[in-house]
């Protein structure tokens, strides 16, 4: 059964329905890509539940923010992370390196030894990055609820949308609380909150849930 979910969204004051692509439809679009660079550089933002400016752009990831450790007899990439719209607060994201659980870290982690520690590991612009997801994503669809007096309406996918989608994934099919998907995604603490002092030392709360066979 694929992993997927439905959302009833009011568009033009009528409710239609729609499936968000499964999780097997967004990896087989990514993997389709061409380019090496593009690729990796959409896995590791889907994975990480990432911004696509804390991952491509002059304030990417470098080749020095991988680190390889293990964790309770499983093998483990860290991918530290600068969050975007913060006062320099960073993230540790991390995967399992075992492929049943994680085929893409494998990847991700080859491509990153061929980085230079001081050297962005994609140094591409965030415009490329999200003008080829276009094109990767075309006929995918995401939905954007209501705010202000917009309507909540669907949009085409795109790498916003791929922050979303991961964030859905990790709470529906890995059984992530809200406190993991924060301490995954970076997005923000409430004010006061000690745990987003720590967050760099939390990436092992979640770490087990993710030892799950991918969805299909």
């Amino acid at each position: 059964r694929h992993f997927s979910f439905v959302f009833i969204v009011a568009v033009n004051s009528e409710a239609d329905t729609y499936t968000l692509p499964t999780s097997r439809e967004i990896r087989e679009r990514i993997d389709s890509s061409n380019k090496e660079r593009t690729r990796n550089c959409l896995r590791l933002q889907f994975l990480t539940a990432s911004r696509i400016s804390e991952i491509a752009g002059p304030k990417g990831i470098q080749g020095r923010n991988l680190q390889l450790t293990s964790h309770e007899g499983h093998p483990v990439a860290v991918f530290t992370i600068k969050v975007a719209k913060t006062k320099g607060r960073v993230k540790a994201a991390a995967l399992p390196m075992e492929p049943q659980y994680e085929p893409w870290a494998s990847s991700l982690v080859e491509y990153f030894k061929r980085i230079q520690p001081n050297q962005l590991a994609f140094d591409l612009s965030t415009t490329m990055v999200s003008r080829d997801s276009h094109e990767l994503f075309k006929g995918l669809y995401y939905p954007i609820e209501e705010y202000g007096d917009v309507a909540g309406h669907w949009r085409p996918l795109c790498t916003h949308g791929l922050r979303h989608l991961r964030a859905t994934e990790l709470s529906m099919y890995y059984g992530f609380d809200e406190l993991d998907v924060k301490i995954m995604s970076g997005w923000k603490f409430p004010a006061g909150q000690v745990a987003s002092r720590y967050v760099h030392l939390h990436w092992s709360r979640y770490l087990s849930k993710l030892l799950k066979p991918l969805p299909t």
